[in-house]
């Protein structure tokens, strides 16, 4: 089932290459959506796709990718999509 997951991710988290990251594997993995930085310091991410390679993504930014240390997060996962084209890294 095509589902879509909010993630708000506070801690280490600019500046040390997750949003490319977190890009690269959600290209790998298929989903569409958008990751991008935010002024309080957390990084969001939306991403749509099927359930499984959701799941897939959200342990991928648990685990802290590449020199990223996660401290808190938030998430939820919705069934209302929102139809991204692409996975891309907003500014």
């Amino acid at each position: 089932m095509f589902k879509h997951l909010n993630v708000q991710v506070r801690g280490f988290v600019q500046g040390v290459s997750l949003r490319k990251n977190v890009k690269d594997k959600a290209i790998e993995l298929n989903l569409q959506g958008f990751v991008q930085n935010q002024d309080d310091g957390s990084v969001i991410i939306e991403a749509e796709g099927g359930e499984i390679d959701l799941i897939e993504l959200f342990e991928f930014i648990k685990s802290g990718p590449g020199m990223a240390e996660p401290e808190k997060i938030k998430y939820h996962f919705s069934e209302k999509i929102k139809d991204f084209s692409s996975f891309e890294i907003k500014y």
